[in-house]
């Protein structure tokens, strides 16, 4: 605006008056009144390059720099804040990563164990009652501890647990179970190796095709207006869910990836050890050439 390069021109020690020029054409008066002032100069015969200098002009022009300077300060308040819902976001997501990169993987994923089974459960119900009401539950809980238990006598259990009403804590210790069996079968070491790379890889996985689809979200969101929605709670709501489904992807394929691997040793090829011997044979024969 004007004062601030006036501002600009006293702090750097420039003596004299400040003179602004603005054209009716320029896009700032375009916007705000412009056709007004050239109805005004074409009623009063007035030629187009004859400046103009009227306190009524000025405060024109004022009026229309503080509504531009409204206009984009709003716009940069609502990027502000479709930017804080990813980056909460983003925050959680780098902690995460964090964890596992300073060797907390088992942690991280025993309590994803709980995230697994926190949707099928409704909220302050202790036990499986109320799930095996609802048909849909279990039919989604089935499918996912066939995905995850590899082993008959833990599907077994699973299925005794869902008619006798077990503690919905029940779940998610089969599945600790399940973990401890598969960590106790595999050499520490190269067991903590192994999860630490299938989680970051993974994660990173997710993550991105988690910012293509907020990005693609947030270019058609202020449709919704039109709607009678507002675009920014659709955004978050949107986001959210789609956070969720993130965590919880992020945590069941690494559950099954985990129970599924296996670490095997690769024994050396035959013609691997041959290809060896014939190139030692051959730097023999050119050593016993060159003394001759």
């Amino acid at each position: 605006s004007n004062k601030k390069l006036r501002g600009r021109s006293g702090r750097q020690g420039d003596v004299g008056e400040s003179k602004f020029f603005v054209a009716l054409n320029d896009s700032l008066m375009r916007l705000f009144g412009s056709e007004k002032i050239a109805g005004i100069m074409n009623t009063l015969g007035m030629k187009d390059d004859m400046p103009i200098e009227h306190s009524w002009l000025n405060k024109t022009i004022e009026r229309a720099q503080k509504k531009v300077e409204q206009y984009h300060y709003s716009s940069r308040k609502q990027i502000l804040e479709f930017d804080d819902v990813l980056d909460k976001q983003r925050n959680t997501i780098y902690s995460l990563r964090e964890d596992i990169l300073q060797n907390s993987c088992e942690k991280r994923l025993v309590l994803g164990f709980d995230f697994l089974i926190k949707p099928y459960c409704q909220e302050n119900t202790q036990n499986l009652k109320l799930v095996a009401k609802n048909p849909v539950l279990i039919e989604n809980l089935n499918t996912l501890f066939k995905d995850l238990l590899l082993k008959d006598s833990l599907m077994l259990r699973f299925n005794d647990m869902l008619q006798n009403n077990a503690p919905t804590a029940s779940l998610s210790e089969l599945l600790k179970e399940m973990y401890l069996d598969k960590k106790a079968s595999i050499e520490p070491d190269i067991f903590n190796q192994v999860l630490q790379m299938i989680m970051l890889r993974t994660l990173d996985s997710k993550w991105m095709e988690h910012l293509h689809f907020m990005d693609n979200l947030r270019e058609g969101i202020g449709l919704r207006a039109y709607g009678q929605r507002n675009p920014l709670t659709e955004y978050k709501i949107e986001g959210f869910d789609a956070y969720q489904e993130l965590l919880y992807g992020f945590y069941k394929e690494i559950s099954q990836f985990i129970f599924r691997v296996e670490i095997v040793e690769k024994p050396i090829e035959e013609h691997d050890t041959i290809t060896i011997k014939a190139k030692k044979k051959s730097k023999k024969k050119s050593k016993k050439k060159h003394k001759r």
